[in-house]
């Protein structure tokens, strides 16, 4: 999960970028209904980012709370 964290940001990174380029573009040539498909598709990959990472740090935290329940147990 850790490796496709990686993976998935180093993505993230790169697409938001060249969005964010395509919809100053887009805003200066005046196409607005692609302005708003840009605008949409940043706000959607930023949500799924923050789904991804809300569960990685559920997982996270779950794990380390079950070697702290094992320690105390030995």
């Amino acid at each position: 999960m850790k490796r496709f964290i990686v993976f998935f940001d180093l993505i993230y990174i790169l697409l938001v970028f060249l969005l964010v380029f395509l919809m100053v573009g887009l805003l200066f040539s005046g196409k607005w209904l692609f302005l708003i498909f840009t605008i949409v598709a940043i706000v959607a990959i930023m949500y799924i980012r923050f789904i991804l990472f809300e569960k990685l740090q559920a997982k996270l935290k779950a794990e380390e709370e079950n070697e702290e329940s094992k320690e105390e147990n030995s």
